[in-house]
């Protein structure tokens, strides 16, 4: 299974605010998000959160990166 990571970077509130545009590769069906590369659990953009901002001892903020992968079925 091929790594095909998006990574999230508008969120408010710990909910992400743009749904990323449907992905394309050729010869294959882009079938949803997941929430990890082996494609299990499907990301849902009204419900699931991402981890709340956090903030080191000088009030700078640490960066958590999150990924979402797309699934994608053979056409």
């Amino acid at each position: 299974m091929e790594d095909n990571p998006y990574f999230v970077d508008e969120v408010s509130d710990s909910v992400v605010n743009v749904i990323p545009p449907t992905p394309y590769r050729e010869g294959y069906k882009f079938t949803n998000w997941y929430k990890e590369k082996e494609c299990i659990n499907l990301w849902n953009f009204e419900k699931d959160k991402v981890p709340k901002i956090k903030y080191d001892s000088d009030g700078n903020e640490i960066y958590e990166e999150i990924k979402i992968y797309a699934g994608w079925e053979e056409e």
